[in-house]
């Protein structure tokens, strides 16, 4: 009798202690599959957000040509 005893009660504490171990790696699993996707939306829209920068660089980049050339040729006129 003793020694069912001490078996149940050891494979009780056993089971209870394996089911906590799969309910931590299950919550760690979770935490690192959040952050990830955290992270890779962070760098989609880092991305996207130079994206948008370049776009702006690449207008600016365009009217000061435009800028330059209108000024090229006022600096023409008042040379002839």
């Amino acid at each position: 009798m003793v020694i069912g005893e001490v078996f149940t009660q050891e494979f009780f504490w056993q089971s209870i202690m394996f089911i906590g171990l799969l309910v931590f790696f299950i919550l760690i699993y979770l935490i690192i599959r959040e952050a990830t996707y955290f992270i890779q939306k962070r760098k989609k829209n880092g991305l996207e957000e130079i994206g948008e920068i370049k776009e702006k660089e690449k207008k600016l980049l365009k009217n000061l040509k435009k800028e330059k050339k209108l000024v090229n040729k006022k600096i023409q006129k008042l040379k002839k």
